[in-house]
C-alpha cells in the first residue's frame, strides 16, 4: 500500500541498517544471515524478518563444488596407497573405464583388500558441508549378495563405512557403473586430514572390483547424488534400467535421520525391514526431498524398500 519509508536491518552486513528503498550491503564473512524490513506509510507500519535469507559464499567459490582431486591411475597410484597383497594397479585396459589403468581390489583381507588416500585433505574450512566421491567401477566374478565393496571415510580419528555396494542388489558383473557417494557434515566430522578408502569384501582372489576415474569434490551447499549404469565401454550400447535414478537415499550409514529423494510425480511408500524380514517402519512420501526419523532403530543393517506405482527399489542401509 505505497510505503513512504523503509527501515532495514542486516545482521552481519555493512551497513547494518539502511533507510534506502533498495540498499546495497557488503558481507565480509561467508555464512547465512537474517534480514529485517519495516515498511511505513500514513496508516502505520509493518515489520517482517527473513531468517537465513542471505547466503554468502567464499569469493570465487559460489557455493558450488570444488574439485579436491581427480585420479585416472594412468600415471600410477598418484594420491593413493596400495593397501597390500589383495590390491594392485591394473594396467591392461579391459577393466579401466578410461585409458589402460584402474585400481583393482579383491578378496576380504581388510586393508590388504583396499587402496586409500596417502595424505589427508583439509575439509575443515571454508565451511564445507558436503563431500562427494564419484567413481566408475566394474565387478568381475562376484558371487552373491554377501559379496560387496565399501567406500570408507576417515574423519580425523577413525574410518567409517559411508557406502556399501552389494552384488545383485546394487550392481551386476561385467558392467560398468558410475557412482556418487555423498558425505554430509551434519553426519560426519570434516577434519583437516580427510581420507577416502575403497575396500573389497568378497570371498576370494577371483572376485574383483576395478575402480577408475575417481573425482572428489567438496561444496558449501547440499545436493543429491546417485549410482547409475553407464554405457558398456567400447560398445555404445546403453544398458537397460538404472539404479537409484528415481530414488536417492543418504547418508548410508545413517544416524537418526534418513533422507529420501524421489523424482516420482505420485506419492511413494517407504518400508524399512530388519534382516529377518520384519517391517519396522512405513512412511508415505511426496515428490522431492523427505526426511524419515530412524532414531528408534537400533544399530545394525536394514533393508529399505520404496514402492511407486510402477517401480520397486530396494537398498541395504546401515544404522549407526
Amino acid at each position: 500500500n505505497s510505503p513512504t519509508s523503509w527501515s532495514w536491518t542486516f545482521a552481519g552486513g555493512t551497513p547494518a541498517t539502511s533507510t534506502s528503498q533498495n540498499p546495497s550491503v557488503t558481507y565480509s564473512t561467508a555464512g547465512t544471515y537474517d534480514v529485517s524490513l519495516t515498511a511505513t506509510n500514513a496508516d502505520g507500519s509493518d515489520t517482517e524478518t527473513k531468517v537465513g535469507f542471505i547466503t554468502v559464499n567464499e569469493a570465487g567459490g559460489g557455493g558450488g563444488p570444488v574439485e579436491l582431486s581427480f585420479s585416472d591411475f594412468e600415471g600410477g597410484w598418484g594420491i593413493w596407497t596400495d593397501g597390500g597383497g589383495d590390491c594392485k594397479l591394473y594396467t591392461r585396459g579391459t577393466y579401466a573405464w578410461s585409458g589402460d589403468n584402474s585400481g583393482d581390489i579383491q578378496d576380504n583381507s581388510g586393508v590388504s583388500s583396499s587402496f586409500y588416500m596417502t595424505n589427508g585433505e583439509d575439509v575443515s574450512t571454508p565451511g564445507y558441508v558436503e563431500i562427494k566421491v564419484e567413481f566408475y567401477f566394474i565387478a568381475i566374478s562376484m558371487d552373491n549378495s554377501n559379496e560387496d565393496f565399501w567406500v570408507q571415510y576417515y574423519d580425523g580419528s577413525s574410518w567409517n563405512t559411508v557406502a556399501d555396494f552389494d552384488y545383485s542388489i546394487d550392481f551386476d558383473n561385467n558392467q560398468f557403473y558410475v557412482a556418487t557417494v555423498t558425505i554430509l557434515e551434519s553426519a560426519y566430522t570434516f577434519p583437516t586430514d580427510m581420507k577416502i578408502r575403497f575396500m573389497c569384501d568378497a570371498s576370494g582372489n577371483r572376485d574383483d572390483i576395478y575402480v577408475d576415474d575417481v573425482t572428489i569434490t567438496a561444496s558449501m551447499t547440499v545436493t543429491n547424488g546417485a549410482i547409475k549404469k553407464v554405457d558398456i565401454k567400447g560398445t555404445g550400447i546403453k544398458l537397460s534400467g538404472q539404479i537409484e535414478e528415481d530414488f536417492v537415499l543418504y547418508p548410508n550409514p545413517a544416524i537418526e535421520t534418513l533422507y529420501v529423494s524421489s523424482d516420482e510425480q505420485e506419492k511413494v511408500d517407504v518400508m524399512i525391514y530388519n534382516i529377518t524380514g520384519q517391517m519396522l517402519l512405513h512412511a508415505t512420501l511426496d515428490e522431492g526431498e523427505n526426511e524419515i526419523d530412524i532414531s528408534k532403530l537400533k544399530q545394525g543393517i536394514y533393508i529399505v524398500k520404496i514402492v511407486a506405482e510402477d517401480e520397486v527399489f530396494s537398498k541395504k542401509i546401515i544404522v549407526r
